[in-house]
């Protein structure tokens, strides 16, 4: 087939349509392959431990835990990169799960892993 044909076959509307829906097809598959590699991601980021499944978060709130029990949630905060906030919502859902338990009061109380 040669190029003249194909320009006469195909009108400059005709091309500026025919770029267009291959230009919105390739978007299309982008955000697919986007949305796809966000859930793989999401998926990635949960480990399997002793039928309890931990964000990589927690798996790393309970590292520090190990290495010091008397750790502080702002100290965890500044280790991790996450605001206090994001911890203490971590650690009541690790609380409420039975995986943590308060020993003791605010000042001189610990944390200990139970499971």
């Amino acid at each position: 087939i040669s190029c003249e044909f194909l320009l006469n076959k195909f009108s400059t509307v005709n091309l500026n349509s025919l770029v267009l829906s291959v230009f919105s097809q390739l978007i299309s598959c982008l955000k697919s392959a986007i949305l796809s590699n966000r859930e793989l991601h999401i998926s990635y980021n949960k480990i399997k431990i002793t039928n309890n499944e931990f964000t990589s978060r927690e798996m790393n709130i309970l590292e520090i835990l190990k290495s010091n029990p008397k750790i502080t949630l702002e100290e965890i905060s500044i280790k991790i990169g996450k605001s206090v906030r994001t911890i203490k919502i971590d650690f009541k859902n690790l609380h409420e799960r039975g995986i943590i338990e308060r020993i003791g009061g605010k000042k001189n109380g610990y944390w200990k892993i139970i499971k």
